[in-house]
């Protein structure tokens, strides 16, 4: 996922709602092409275990949080050099 995320036509948000999860349901609601179907075997590389999808959420959780705190910071900067000056 992490190498076509970028490229998927429905857009990152899609892929990641079910990251951790079994997203053959999501997938087959869709109605994915023959095509996608054919493409989705080249990127998957195994069956996470029930204990590691749990780890995979917690990660991008805070990972999420980590980004947009790390934005804020940034933007706080921006707006404290723009008034200071």
């Amino acid at each position: 996922m992490t190498v076509y995320i970028s490229g998927h036509p429905g857009g990152p948000d899609s892929l990641l709602d079910v990251a951790g999860k079994d997203g053959t349901q999501p997938f087959e609601d869709v109605g994915h092409s023959e095509d996608a179907r054919i493409m989705m075997k080249k990127y998957k590389i195994g069956t996470l275990p029930p204990g590691e999808c749990t780890k995979f959420i917690e990660t991008c959780s805070r990972l999420k949080w980590a980004i947009l705190a790390l934005a804020g910071a940034i933007i706080v900067g921006f707006v404290i050099k723009k008034y200071a000056s």
